[in-house]
């Protein structure tokens, strides 16, 4: 009800829905935006080393047909901790 006491997380490039996972993504080359959802349950690998999940993902953008490469940790919880992407912008919906 009233959302002024929550704190506003920079790391939430990722938005949570369920067991899914949704990021919009912006082509460096031609512009193009597209989202991409993620199984939590599928999608990301489990380091059991650290508990900690991870993708390496590439996507192809459909205009220029461009890669686009996707790397992020997330801890336990599924909050982001890293993210790297190449040939591409991560779009916030903010």
């Amino acid at each position: 009800m009233f959302n002024f006491f929550k704190k506003k997380n920079k790391k939430s490039i990722f938005k949570s829905e369920g067991n899914t996972l949704y990021i919009s993504i912006k082509c460096d080359k031609c512009g193009t935006e597209f989202n991409s959802h993620l199984r939590k349950g599928y999608d990301l690998i489990t380091d059991y080393s650290t508990g900690n999940f991870f993708i390496n993902k590439e996507y192809i953008c459909p205009k220029c047909y461009s890669k686009i490469k996707l790397n992020a940790v997330f801890n336990g919880k599924y909050q982001l901790n890293s993210l790297e992407i190449i040939g591409g912008k991560i779009q916030n919906e903010e």
